[in-house]
């Protein structure tokens, strides 16, 4: 004999309508602190990225995704029951931190191209400051310029490591590293090995901050005062 559908309907567990209200209470709680958790591991993975250390934002998300369950039970938050709830859980942690981490590594929070390198500036025995004029894609120099050259360098982090190399085209003058200070956003060098700037000289400019670095090759030329 089939079975009466309607028995079936009376003898149907009861619907428990507060404990339904708990239930979704404690999901909208654990949504809220999964999306805090994900937009504070997005910023600190921007700042590993910008240092070269992204590898430590990928290992700190899965420990993070290990260790969720006892994080939420911590913030007394019971873990979702429901499969399919529990995977809206780990894809909302997911997703939040990747589109967080690429917000947080663009403008305004982050620059990711490397420091910028202007025109190089020689000095007259005067004192005063010049930019080198441009000419067959080289820097022009007076040649009673003193051998004293300064180059604007500039980044919105600050430049935090920097060096100059310096090559003659000439066989009398060895490659050379010089010693570059930086100060007021301008790096200052001597160039060595001449009286004064009678050959053509190339420098390699290399700043760089943080795991963001630039690279120059500024060739200079005396030309006449």
């Amino acid at each position: 004999m089939p079975k009466d559908k309607t028995t079936e309907l009376l003898n149907a567990e009861p619907f428990e309508i507060k404990e339904f209200l708990i239930y979704e209470k404690d999901r909208a709680k654990a949504v809220v602190l999964v999306f805090v958790m994900a937009i504070l591991l997005a910023a600190a993975s921007a700042y590993l990225y910008l240092q070269g250390m992204w590898y430590f934002a990928v290992l700190f998300f899965l420990v993070l995704v290990l260790f969720l369950r006892y994080i939420l039970v911590t913030f007394k938050i019971p873990f979702p029951k429901r499969g399919w709830h529990k995977f809206l859980l780990y894809a909302q942690l997911f997703f939040t931190w990747l589109i967080f981490w690429i917000v947080f590594l663009n403008p305004p929070f982050a620059v990711v191209s490397g420091p910028q390198i202007g025109t190089p500036q020689y000095q007259l025995s005067g004192g005063a400051w010049y930019d080198a004029g441009t000419g067959s894609g080289v820097y022009l120099i007076p040649s009673n310029a003193t051998l004293h050259i300064r180059v604007p360098v500039s980044f919105v982090n600050g430049i935090t490591t920097y060096s100059v190399t310096e090559m003659f085209n000439s066989i009398s003058h060895p490659n050379s590293t010089l010693a570059p200070h930086l100060y007021a956003n301008y790096l200052y060098f001597n160039i060595t090995n001449a009286p004064e700037i009678v050959s053509p000289v190339i420098l390699t400019v290399i700043v760089a901050s943080g795991s963001l670095s630039t690279t120059d090759t500024l060739e200079l030329q005396p030309s006449q005062s």
